[in-house]
């Protein structure tokens, strides 16, 4: 009788064991899953949205086709004017969007930025105070995961006061995730990253995504958009003070077609590039120092160059956000994309 207690007594502890053996692995999963800065092994996913112009360009369709391999959807739903209110970015909000999200364990953390570039909304302290409240009420309102805050061509003057309003914001919004977008600083214009500090921010921003693209751009004259040397200078210079767990990298799904004559630039995704190669049947080309694609073509006696980002291309920067155990990988924009450099972001 004793040796059956003692086994009954021996087998129910091992059941009780592994019980919360089991409890545990759940909660480590869950933690996981709620995509905390160093809670994650694979690569974060994260698309900016946008509703596009044109059948080629529409944000739509493409996040009906390719929700299921996002973590993170940052639409571009909100600006905040210079008197401190919120105004909608593009007019309207597509409720389809919300539709699509529902009930998928994708976060969404709208973009907002400055509007119309303007920097009165950091300059003058009741503003800013005024601005960073109404952007907190929002996202809780709305019930939304978080933010992510662009702002762009501010001043450089005024590093302080845009740490101080990502400061105010994250201080109301603990259980929220502030992410902020900024600017690359090697070999990039201090017009455009001056104000982000990356050490004033870090310290309030969950998440810190480098927009690293547009080295050529239509006020540069044809280049690669990013190329591989200096997306991973502006990596190194970013982990100088921002940790890996905090840095996300954002490439560019999309490119430039100068017109060499007329001085005209058109940004097109990678699909819309490819058609036009293929439509004036000219050979798609590597350039080796950048590791990104381009093509020439003529059309109306009139040269155009074309210089974007493909899977191939793409899977270099991956390869560097893997390189360098960052949080993940952002890109500009659903709708520029296509199938394959989807795939290629998803796969890890």
């Amino acid at each position: 009788m004793f040796i059956k207690n003692q086994n009954g007594a021996i087998k129910g502890l091992l059941i009780f064991l592994i019980i919360i053996l089991l409890l545990s692995l759940a909660s480590i999963e869950l933690k996981k899953d709620r995509y905390s800065p160093g809670q994650r092994e694979n690569l974060l996913l994260m698309a900016y949205y946008d509703q596009g112009w044109n059948k080629e360009t529409l944000g739509l369709p493409s996040l009906r086709a390719h929700n299921e391999s996002l973590d993170i959807l940052s639409p571009n739903w909100y600006s905040v004017n210079s008197v401190g209110s919120i105004v909608l970015s593009r007019g309207s909000i597509e409720s389809e969007v919300g539709q699509i999200l529902h009930g998928q364990d994708i976060k969404l953390l709208p973009l907002l930025t400055n509007h119309k570039g303007n920097y009165e909304v950091l300059a003058d302290e009741k503003i800013l105070n005024l601005a960073a409240k109404n952007i907190v009420n929002l996202v809780i309102a709305n019930d939304y995961d978080g933010i992510n805050i662009d702002f762009e061509l501010i001043p450089p003057q005024l590093s302080n006061e845009f740490a101080t309003f990502i400061k105010l914001i994250k201080s109301e919004l603990q259980n929220k995730l502030v992410m902020v977008s900024v600017f690359p600083k090697v070999d990039f214009p201090e017009q455009y990253h001056g104000a982000h500090d990356y050490q004033k921010l870090e310290p309030f921003a969950d998440y810190i995504c480098l927009m690293a693209y547009d080295k050529s751009s239509p006020k540069t004259g044809p280049g690669p958009i990013a190329p591989i040397r200096w997306v991973e200078d502006n990596i190194n210079n970013a982990l100088k003070t921002i940790p890996p767990h905090k840095l996300i990298l954002a490439v560019n799904a999309y490119g430039y077609d100068w017109s060499l004559q007329s001085g005209t630039v058109e940004a097109v995704g990678i699909s819309q590039a490819e058609k036009k190669a293929a439509v004036n049947q000219t050979k798609l080309l590597w350039d080796r120092p950048s590791q990104t694609p381009y093509f020439n073509y003529q059309e109306n006696n009139n040269k155009h160059t074309v210089w974007y980002e493909n899977n191939q291309s793409v899977a270099l920067k991956v390869n560097l956000a893997q390189k360098y155990n960052l949080a993940g990988i952002a890109f500009w924009r659903l709708g520029y994309e296509n199938k394959a450099f989807i795939n290629e972001l998803s796969r890890h």
